[in-house]
């Protein structure tokens, strides 16, 4: 059987090609029927070794759509040499399992070569085969590991397999060579003696041809319109089941991409203007980009052979490599993404090439190599690094192009180091962007935010229609981005070991430092280590002392106290809370008042019901840094007013991974990441903050 399907993930194709199904073919029939008949039992439904898969592919008969009864008859797959057509295709039931088959019956309806010869061929007793050929609907292919199982076509089959979950038929062929040895198809058919070997006139055969061509334009546009139509039902079926889309989110997310890529391409691009300018407008990759920009500057350079099965895209396989050996080191949602990094090709060439298994010195010398070391095996890492660290970072480019780069390592280790550093910044403790409000700021000046305060109500209009002036106030607040950063090298004697490690678990822990120094400076901040002066009495902010505990009565008294905050006019601030913030110790209890409906006194001998006018009404958020066991908080909306402000360097939120090869007299790699934020205290009329002073049970 022959699958050719398109998978598409990233505006790429995945092209899935099987070998053809196993046929017996009978050549006779009753006497004096005219038109040739055929039987096919084209596929028995078991997995089959296929070209470019690197396991069995079983195809799920009762996944596979048929379009239409009438299906083209071909010759190999070639739409050039038309045999039939079909007149009837079902998936059967056959044996004592009830197993599944595809089976198809027709007519010998072409008057080609190819027809005369299978009709011809077969009355002599040539062991015909049958092909079918169909396309995988998109995303519905899916791998079976070792170890699994799965139940397809009424059998049950143990992994590593591809399982084909539903594709749509297109056409069948005749073949003469197939895998699958249990289908079966017979033609019967009168020879027509007469007619058989006689030589076409030239008017003949372009008549022929002309018909020939006819049918082929017909069947395209038939199966053409026939694939646009299932393709428009499954979007419209994709598109009910998915859930409303935020576009006000999906505007933020496309234009912080947008600017993530003309940010790239600006730098790739620098010092020459025309291609900056043609990449941006024409909406070019960051990697075509950077392609461009390479050929431009060497346009004489050799070409880059390498026969070692990264393919037409090196890059992405060797650092899709590298990522899948330190797959270990993700979380298990950073494992999710690295799936979708890549696509399907790129995934089973890195498979392919390293099965499954790379090392430091590989990856380094994969990198030379390909940009002109000659080196003979990975391991010259070791005993030649220098060497190879000039190629592998391009530092050897000469006037006539030796040296031209087909693999960027610092790009790729930059890459492979940004996603662990994120899987490791992710992973830490993220309550600031609930309870903050975020800013993105262009430089490292402090900055300045207005609140306009003053007399601003309305005033009745006199009979005149004159309105009134009010009295304009303002209220500033600042804030300034800082750098925060660490540098940590791959040593020479990294390298020699051959440790891998240091490739992935060094920026994860980098991420990871990142996210508990943000956290550090944030709860800094908030706790007002410095004064206590943001949350105090004087504010009106602060409640303390018997009756502000997490209770009925405390959260009533921290609501009360946040409906009466007043602007600096006197006036009602009109917010609504909508966030309790509190410590560990205090998070059941807070979510046990936000879900329950009713409470129970715990002090009396009868447990009586009473309702519970809190319950849903705030959302609970708690942090480990806050280590006072008595103290929470009562907040509004950080888009409203927010107690404190993060603002960050061009409105990037995690930290930038870099890496190089080291100084001249260091053998190595350094990689150094570097996060520019900035913290500080806003608005102290957002939120309540309760603090008992008694620890619970004492």
């Amino acid at each position: 059987m022959l699958i050719q399907a398109s998978h598409k993930t990233d505006n790429l194709e995945l092209n899935l090609v099987a070998a053809a199904s196993s046929v017996t073919i009978e050549a006779s029939g009753p006497e004096g029927q005219k038109i040739p008949r055929f039987t096919m039992l084209a596929y028995t439904g078991v997995p089959m070794s296929l070209d470019f898969w690197d396991h069995p592919v079983v195809v799920d008969l009762q996944g596979m759509q048929i379009p239409l009864q009438k299906r083209p008859i071909r010759m190999q797959h070639d739409k050039n040499r038309g045999v039939g057509h079909t007149e009837k295709i079902e998936v059967v039931r056959a044996g004592q399992n009830a197993d599944l088959n595809l089976v198809a019956t027709g007519v010998i309806s072409r008057d080609t070569v190819d027809a005369k010869d299978v009709v011809a061929s077969s009355a002599k007793g040539f062991p015909w085969q049958a092909s079918i050929g169909a396309r995988a609907v998109e995303n519905c292919v899916e791998f079976v590991d070792e170890g699994a199982k799965c139940v397809v076509n009424g059998r049950e089959w143990a992994g590593p397999l591809y399982h084909v979950k539903k594709s749509v038929l297109g056409e069948i062929s005749f073949v003469d060579l197939g895998a699958d040895g249990d289908t079966t198809v017979s033609i019967a058919a009168k020879q027509r003696k007469e007619t058989e070997h006689m030589e076409e006139t030239p008017e003949q055969k372009a008549a022929r041809e002309k018909r020939e061509k006819e049918e082929r334009d017909r069947i395209e546009a038939q199966e053409r319109t026939e694939r646009e139509r299932i393709e428009a039902e499954q979007r419209a079926a994709a598109q009910r089941t998915q859930p409303p889309v935020n576009p006000v989110e999906q505007m933020r997310v496309q234009a912080a991409a947008e600017t993530e890529r003309i940010g790239k391409i600006q730098t790739i691009c620098a010092g020459n203007s025309e291609m900056m300018t043609k990449a941006i407008r024409e909406g070019w990759s960051v990697e075509k980009a950077e392609l461009e920009f390479l050929r431009a500057q060497r346009p004489t350079a050799p070409a880059v052979h390498m026969g070692n099965g990264l393919g037409d895209n090196p890059g992405a396989v060797l650092e899709c490599a590298v990522m899948e050996a330190g797959i270990s080191e993700l979380s298990p949602v950073g494992r999710e993404a690295f799936q979708k990094s890549f696509t399907p090709q790129v995934h089973e060439a890195a498979r392919k090439t390293f099965r499954g298994g790379i090392g430091l010195q590989e990856v380094l010398f994969e990198a030379a190599r390909a940009n002109g070391y000659q080196g003979r095996s990975a391991s010259a890492a070791s005993y030649d690094l220098a060497n190879v660290l000039q190629f592998a970072f391009r530092r050897q480019i000469s006037a006539t192009g030796d040296g031209f780069s087909l693999i960027n390592i610092g790009g790729i280790l930059s890459n492979i180091a940004y996603k662990f550093l994120l899987d490791g910044f992710n992973f830490v403790e993220r309550v600031w962007p609930q309870i903050s409000a975020v800013r993105s700021v262009k430089d490292f000046k402090t900055v300045t935010s207005y609140r306009l305060t003053g007399n601003m109500l309305y005033d009745t209009v006199t009979p005149g229609g004159e309105l009134k002036h009010g009295d304009v106030g303002e209220e500033s607040f600042t804030n300034q981005a800082e750098t925060y950063g660490k540098i940590i090298g791959i040593t020479r004697k990294d390298i020699i070991n051959d440790d891998l490690g240091a490739l992935t678990a060094i920026p994860r822990k980098l991420g990871r430092g990142a996210a508990l120094k943000i956290n550090q400076v944030f709860w800094d901040c908030w706790l007002d280590e410095a004064g206590g002066t943001f949350w105090s009495v004087a504010h009106n902010n602060y409640l303390t002392g018997a009756g502000h505990d997490m209770s009925i009565a405390g959260l009533t008294a921290a609501d009360v106290a946040f409906d009466s905050l007043k602007d600096p006019d006197g006036d009602f601030i009109g917010h609504v809370s909508t966030t309790l913030l509190v410590p560990s110790v205090l998070r059941v209890p807070a979510e046990i008042l936000m879900r329950s409906t009713e409470v129970r006194n715990p002090g009396s001998a009868v447990v009586y019901p009473t309702q519970n006018p809190h319950a849903g009404r705030w959302g609970v958020v708690s942090s480990r840094y806050l280590t006072d066991p008595t103290a929470w908080w009562l907040l509004c909306n950080p888009s409203d007013l927010a107690p404190i402000e993060m603002c960050f360097l061009n409105g990037k939120q995690e930290p930038t991974i870099e890496s190089s090869d080291m100084d001249f007299n260091v053998l190595g790699i350094q990689m150094r990441g570097y996060h520019d934020f900035g913290v500080n205290s806003q608005d102290e009329r957002s939120g309540i903050k309760s603090d008992s002073n008694v620890v619970a049970g004492s």
